[in-house]
């Protein structure tokens, strides 16, 4: 007689692929649908596999402080990886030395998901979003812990870090403003590749 295993791993502990593994049901992944589809320029892209109500924030955006963008990563051989952005208000961090203060601006960093668009993953090597002050700044900055290899993201985990920035001339208070570039690897989403998210 042929005996069946059930694998049962522990909600908190699921990641995209130990569900797969233990057949349990992946709600946020999705085939290719009609609001997958983006212009960007003169060019069309259609994501692959997205999470369920995912809405890519599209390159050149400017969000205020507190605003979430939904973004994705890809390296050249690993699978879609989507994420969520939230920066949250700066605090003093004291003197640069110069005319103006160095403010720190808090970041959280959410996995949503990995799109699986039928290709083996070769690469399992993660591309972590970064986010780097549009002034340049980045003395005393924290990137956010995220895990470097793909088997170890767990959907909804949160990520924390801080980035460094300038005050913003003239005004007093806020930055100079916090910038999330895309790293998609793939002539599918080329058109994406080196765009830009600003938090102002």
């Amino acid at each position: 007689m042929t005996m069946s295993r059930v694998v049962t791993v522990p909600k908190h502990r699921r990641t995209w692929r130990t569900m797969l593994l233990s057949g349990a049901a992946i709600p946020r992944l999705a085939t290719a649908r009609p609001d997958s589809a983006y212009r960007i320029g003169d060019e069309a892209i259609v994501l692959p596999a997205p999470p369920q109500d995912f809405d890519l924030t599209l390159p050149g955006a400017e969000l205020t402080t507190g605003q979430t963008a939904e973004v994705l990563t890809r390296l050249p051989e690993g699978p879609t990886l989507y994420w969520e952005i939230t920066t949250h208000c700066a605090r003093r961090t004291g003197s640069s030395g110069s005319s103006a203060d160095l403010l720190e601006v808090p970041y959280e960093i959410t996995f949503l998901a990995a799109g699986d668009d039928g290709n083996p993953v070769v690469q399992p090597a993660v591309a972590a979003p970064v986010l780097i002050a549009a002034d340049g700044a980045s003395d005393g900055a924290v990137v956010a812990a995220v895990p470097s290899r793909v088997e170890e993201l767990v959907e909804g985990a949160t990520y924390r870090g801080t980035v460094v920035t300038g005050v913003r001339s003239g005004c007093g208070v806020g930055t100079t403003g916090i910038v999330f570039e895309f790293q998609v690897q793939g002539a599918d989403l080329d058109p994406l590749h080196g765009g830009r998210v600003l938090w102002k």
